[in-house]
């Protein structure tokens, strides 16, 4: 087979631009949440795409209009290596920030000693036993409320409990709150209970019952140390080490400790900072300006990589994706390889550490402008196919004057809207599935098993099978496909086959169980991929395919994109993941019925339709002419 090695740099572009955004992009959302600012992430993930529509626009209407492709090409992927890089830098807000709510406890007072209980609701990760990490006495104080009532308590009497406490039988009609002091290092894990000594109490809401007759005990506590019992005082007015003449349990109790990581151990949930106070931390501001100049200069390498692309391949032959393919080889290898990784450098650490993900991206971005260098243009004025000509210089200004009305008029067409509107809701899908798919796999992975170690090596996995055995036949088989089936057909397959996906996604249990399902990931992007951008290339009048492939652009990356985001991730965080894609799923289902339906009525209605196209007279609803190869399929999506 005969290589045609004009196109050579550009295929290797291809490989290492996708190859070096791999270990980046899958990953942000998570290294976002990371660094604390979880609730900032769908503000974040609703502002990029937008930028990313400037960014689109105005890199395609000054290439087009002066026609310096190349060398804005190389001024934004430069850009784009050190936004990418620079958020490796970005730092984390304080972890003081993370409110800690209150756990569920028992108080458990006994002749021998008094301890308070939690009962696990499943086993606790090895990872996260944080009692057995413990190695010498280690002190928590910890505050806490029971109640005091009948059903409250399993055994003995809640009058048992305050006499021995010194407490006023008055007080115990109510609620009991007190501050203990416990000793971590003679803590216990006994099946789903852990009981942890008290040293001493202090009563803040009861009145000491100064005068009763209640005998002192002399007991032995965990620690060995002698001290007397029910109701003794010690030096600081405190309860040493209280006991109970009989034994008492009262299981309606809450408590908060002064010690993160027991809290974290004892079950209590944590609580991030809300978007309002995230929006006071410069963290998070830092962390997100990072992320528009990367994003923003990543979204017009992909625009004028693709415009480069046409112009080599009308000029030295070719298909487009012969030439695109390498972008997913490279996405599908650098992405498993960021994984591993990742996992095998952060051990069985619950934070991931990244470091090797931004060295990778840093140096396949210098091999990649490296080989941008070597792409060589037609000159402007020659040209570079029998019907096309090359790039012209014209004023910006004027450039906009004469592409705006041409790209009005197909805006007025019904089957035009219809089918911005489809790429819009395809855009809300991808972008719920962009931000939280791999939240999701984590979600599924902890609660399937607290201790799996290897879920970013899961995530690049699931990934590379979307490349390798979802996206790159599909390339290959969606320039058929839009021939035989047309635009409409195509565009209700990848909408129903989105519902499918999410709905899959909602009953998985076994994190390994996504593997498979990622094979869809062919027609909900590799399928979709070609017939959006088919789509814009067909409809384009002379002249204005760039600003086409930008208005397409911004229908799905702009708007859509930016839905999935926001109200993604307010069902995300609110309901969690399952449900957020049990829902999108269902929408998604339903949309194909409508579009299908919609198009249907329209084909009825207006039976005559305008060629939009010199050449490809070819509707949203009708399929494309033998005259059309996938090299027409110019993409505006950022990921491979």
């Amino acid at each position: 087979m005969k290589v045609n090695s004009n196109l050579l740099p550009m295929k290797a572009h291809y490989f290492f631009v996708f190859a070096a955004t791999a270990p980046m992009l899958p990953f942000l959302p998570l290294v976002g949440r990371q660094l604390g600012i979880q609730s900032g992430i769908p503000l974040v993930y609703t502002v990029l795409p937008f930028v990313g529509i400037l960014a689109k626009f105005f890199a395609g209407g000054v290439a087009d209009a002066k026609g310096v492709h190349k060398n804005l090409l190389l001024g934004a992927l430069c850009i784009t290596t050190l936004g990418f890089f620079s958020i490796y830098f970005a730092p984390g807000i304080p972890k003081s920030s993370v409110v800690t709510v209150s756990t569920n406890l028992s108080l458990d007072c006994s002749p021998v000693a008094s301890y308070l209980r939690h009962r696990h609701t499943k086993e606790p990760c090895g990872r996260h036993d944080y009692l057995a990490t413990i190695a010498e006495h280690t002190l928590a104080s910890c505050t806490v409320q029971c109640s005091l009532s009948e059903d409250s308590i399993n055994d003995g009497d809640s009058q048992d409990l305050c006499k021995a406490w010194n407490i006023s039988l008055s007080a115990c009609q109510g609620d009991l709150s007190f501050t203990s002091t416990i000793d971590l290092y003679h803590g216990e894990r006994e099946g789903t209970d852990t009981y942890i000594p008290i040293v001493d109490v202090s009563i803040f809401n009861s009145t000491r019952n100064r005068n009763s007759d209640t005998s002192v005990v002399s007991v032995r506590d965990r620690t060995g140390t002698k001290s007397s019992g029910n109701g003794s005082t010690n030096s600081d007015g405190l309860l040493d080490h209280p006991v109970c003449l009989s034994t008492v349990r009262v299981f309606k109790c809450t408590g908060v400790c002064q010690n993160p990581a027991l809290m974290q151990y004892l079950d209590a949930p944590e609580v991030p900072p809300t978007l309002a106070q995230i929006l006071h931390y410069p963290q998070f501001w830092i962390f997100m300006s990072l992320m528009l100049v990367a994003w923003s200069s990543f979204a017009s390498v992909v625009t004028l990589s693709d415009t480069i692309c046409f112009m080599l391949i009308g000029r030295h032959g070719g298909e487009y994706g012969r030439q695109r393919v390498w972008g997913s080889i490279g996405w599908g290898f650098c992405v498993m390889l960021a994984g591993a990784l990742i996992d095998t450098v952060s051990g069985s650490s619950a934070d991931k550490d990244y470091t090797p993900a931004f060295l990778l991206t840093l140096a396949l971005f210098i091999m990649d402008i490296a080989s941008v260098t070597r792409i060589r243009l037609p000159r402007a004025g020659e040209e570079t196919s029998e019907n096309t000509p090359g790039p012209k210089k014209s004023s910006v200004m004027s450039s906009c004057l004469t592409c705006g009305p041409l790209v009005m008029q197909l805006l007025s067409e019904p089957r035009v809207v219809v089918f911005v509107i489809s790429c819009i809701v395809v855009g809300a899908s991808t972008g719920a599935l962009w931000t939280y798919q791999l939240m999701l796999v984590e979600e599924v992975a902890i609660t399937w098993n607290c201790d799996f170690h290897w879920i970013k090596l899961l995530d690049g996995l699931m990934l590379g099978v979307q490349c390798f055995m979802g996206e790159l036949p599909f390339f290959l088989l969606a320039g058929v496909l839009l021939k035989k089936l047309g635009h409409v057909m195509c565009m209700t397959i990848v909408i129903a086959t989105f519902g499918l996906r999410f709905v899959l996604y909602s009953f998985v249990w076994n994190p390994w169980m996504f593997l498979p399902i990622e094979v869809l990931q062919g027609l909900t992007f590799g399928l979709f991929y070609t017939t959006m951008a088919s789509y814009a290339s067909v409809v384009a009048r002379p002249g204005t395919e760039a600003t086409m492939q930008a208005m397409v652009g911004a229908a799905f990356e702009g708007v859509g994109i930016a839905i999935g985001g926001s109200m993604g991730g307010a069902i995300f965080f609110q309901y969690g993941g399952q449900t957020l894609f049990l829902v999108l799923g269902i929408f998604n289902l339903i949309f194909s019925v409508v579009f299908a339906a919609t198009n249907w009525g329209i084909n009825k209605c207006q039976p005559d339709t305008a060629a939009y196209h010199t050449h490809y007279p070819v509707l949203s609803a009708e399929p494309i002419t033998s005259e059309l190869s996938s090299s027409d399929a110019a993409p505006v999506l950022m990921r491979s």
